[in-house]
């Protein structure tokens, strides 16, 4: 068998082994005490038989992660590793089907080129954290696979298929599980049009079709919501899912959002600071991709004022990607850009297999033009990526050593000169000052202040459970009033012996219930870097 049949044949699988390879050296190089603690530490309170929501408040993410980290935890331990190791083999799957959906339009090549853009994007931006962001996606892409499948072939398994992992999908990360289900069945509707348009469905049975179709392909993502609802009602914690999912992610992102930067025409910047020009645009690919992807699609099939199969799937990825990127509307920064990232590189990979050259079609050279701009910002994109994840992950660790991995009894990670020394003094002083089945308390000194935490991954390391319902430390939670008068009712039920309260230098809001009731109860015995340390009196 050839190399080129081979891969063909094979490269699914060769993509999940070879970017899991790729992604394996540096999955222990991400610092991320709040992201990875609070999902660590909600797994570990559910492995222990905790119920999310009700004796643990997980904000935003519905429960998927949660019970399968706290399954990882039951077979492979508690630790870092288990947690890292299943997100890269997720980012593997993403990157295994980005590869396999540009060769199914484009061709092996151009699924190579996709591949090392994934890779990189993923390795660089990414990052090895077990947030529920890496199983929505890869579930997500998944479903649409099956879905551009059924479209293909035809076959009523693919679409099951498709229904399957769009219902995993929302049980992981509703909506990414919300906006995949949108767009397939965008997909599927403009499937009907065209199964009317080449005669197999008659005018008065198009929409009993489409209905029949999307009855089929909501069965399980209806089933698995149901099922979840069910589960959460009957323990008594369905109250505080409306409140994760819906009513406060409002509030937090408006503390989380950071705007869309503007475009540079800087290009002298291309040479300054390793690229500065891409690092400035970045957010601008998806853009210029989805738009020259669409003006194409309306170049090369509405002329002949019919539907093709291959029109319907590539408008079904056109919907997801610009759906994805709601995350980096919301969001402008590296890591919401690599979870957006999957829809675009696939379509840019798509793009040469546009034929548009029928007679003096001006959009000849537009694609021409398009593939030009695209591929340098690519290249550069790829670039950058690779010059970051060298610089941060290897140069500075195996090259410099300006950094070395820190030891714990639950894995090895890379911690930041500036932060070291204050977390390692905050867990000793925790293990030496509690004992394992004592409560522990982090928190702000003055909860009135909305800002966000810093060591939630200390309860993970230390063992220690959180003192409190609401754990996690964002905009939008523990300032507010209602939420500090129940953290008060948990801090007198656990009564924890240690709390750890960080100082963010402001006077900005006035000490709140939560505050008061902690000066009265507890006295202040240390400061370690920013942090006040409070025991009971």
């Amino acid at each position: 068998m050839d190399t080129k049949r081979f891969l063909n044949r094979y490269g699914m699988f060769l993509a999940v082994i070879v970017s899991f390879l790729a992604f394996l050296p540096a999955c222990n190089k991400f610092w991320a005490p709040y992201d990875e603690g609070f999902i660590l530490e909600a797994s570990r309170m559910a492995a222990k038989g905790m119920v999310p929501y009700k004796d643990f408040f997980i904000l935003m993410y519905p429960p998927g992660q949660i019970y399968t980290l706290a399954g990882l935890f039951s077979i492979f331990g508690t630790s870092l590793a288990a947690g890292r190791i299943y997100t890269i083999f997720l980012q593997s799957i993403i990157t295994a089907c980005v590869f396999y959906a540009v060769k199914k339009f484009s061709g092996l090549l151009w699924g190579i080129v996709a591949f090392i853009i994934c890779v990189s994007t993923l390795a660089s931006l990414g990052r090895a954290i077990p947030r529920p962001t890496w199983p929505g996606i890869a579930l997500s892409l998944l479903a649409v696979l099956f879905l551009l499948s059924f479209i293909d072939k035809e076959k009523y398994r693919h679409l099951m298929c498709a229904s399957f992992f769009t219902g995993l999908s929302v049980i992981f990360r509703h909506d990414i599980g919300i906006l995949t289900f949108s767009a397939c069945l965008a997909g599927l509707s403009l499937y009907t049009v065209y199964k009317f348009q080449e005669g197999h469905i008659a005018k008065t049975k198009v929409a009993p079709k489409a209905l029949q179709l999307y009855g089929i392909y909501s069965i399980f993502p209806f089933l698995f919501i149901v099922t979840a609802i069910f589960m959460l009602y009957k323990a008594g914690a369905y109250p505080d899912v409306v409140k994760s999912l819906i009513i406060f992610p409002r509030e937090f992102l408006k503390g989380a959002y950071i705007p869309f930067p503007a475009f540079s025409f800087d290009v002298k910047s291309i040479f300054y600071g390793g690229c500065l020009f891409i690092e400035k645009n970045r957010f601008y690919i998806p853009i210029i991709t989805y738009a020259a992807t669409a003006i194409l699609i309306f170049a090369e099939f509405v002329p002949e004022k019919k539907l093709t199969k291959r029109c319907v799937s590539l408008v079904t990825l056109l919907f997801l990607g610009i759906f994805y990127m709601q995350q980096v509307m919301v969001r402008a920064d590296d890591g919401h850009l690599a979870s957006a990232s999957a829809p675009f590189i696939i379509l840019f990979g798509i793009i040469p297999s546009f034929k548009v050259s029928r007679g003096k079609n001006p959009l000849k050279a537009f694609k021409v033009l398009v593939m030009i701009f695209l591929s340098f910002l690519m290249a550069l994109f790829v670039f950058k990526n690779t010059e970051e994840l060298y610089k941060h992950f290897y140069k500075r660790a195996y090259v410099k050593k300006t950094i070395n991995p820190v030891t714990f009894g639950k894995s090895t990670v890379y911690i930041p000169d500036d932060t070291r020394d204050e977390f390692l003094s905050l867990m000793r002083y925790v293990e030496q000052n509690t004992d394992s089945n004592d409560t522990i308390y982090i928190g702000s000194l003055n909860h009135s202040v909305p800002q966000y935490g810093r060591y939630e991954l200390i309860y993970f390391l230390t063992g220690r459970t959180p003192g409190v319902k609401y754990y996690e430390i964002h905009p939008g939670l523990q300032d507010k009033k209602n939420i500090q008068e129940e953290m008060i009712l948990s801090l007198e039920k656990s009564k924890p012996r240690v709390l750890l309260l960080r100082d963010f230098k402001t006077n900005a809001a006035r000490p709140g219930p939560l505050d008061k009731y902690i000066r009265k109860v507890y006295k202040r015995n240390k400061i370690i870097g920013s942090y006040h340390i409070y025991e009971k009196e």
